[in-house]
């Protein structure tokens, strides 16, 4: 019994680990997308997006999202992480960060994974939502 309940236990893990986001992603309403910016004097830069049919774009992002296999270190040339903090009101519900601007890149315990999306990326979505404010 006791094999079967660790068996169950694996695959609940495993099938979590593929998703970029947590199922907390659905309820956020603000992200804070913060951005190393030289010229500052504190060197990051916080990005506040709160309109909500551009939320509802990158909830949507995030559900199709799929976190793919590990970043060999000899294939990755680090660049200042590019943080999405993800709010639920003034609550924090999580925080993703990519290796610098490049969203296809993303940090999980220390490591680095490649992302899947199947649409618009998570860069992409970034640009439009500075081009229409």
């Amino acid at each position: 019994m006791k094999k079967g309940w660790f068996s169950v236990a694996v695959l609940l893990f495993l099938g979590g680990c593929s998703q970029v986001a947590s199922d907390g992603a659905c309820s956020i309403d603000r992200v804070h997308v913060v951005l190393n910016d030289e010229t500052s004097t504190l060197g990051k830069v916080s990005v506040v997006i709160n309109d909500p049919s551009s939320v509802a774009e990158l909830v949507e992002i995030l559900d199709t999202a799929k976190k793919g296999g590990l970043v060999r270190d000899d294939e990755l040339l680090l660049a200042p992480a590019v943080f999405y903090e993800l709010y639920d009101g003034d609550d924090l519900v999580q925080i993703l960060m990519f290796n610098g601007e490049d969203t296809l890149r993303l940090f999980r315990g220390g490591l680095c994974f490649e992302v899947e999306y199947e649409g618009v990326t998570l860069s992409d979505w970034y640009k439009k939502v500075q081009q229409k404010g």
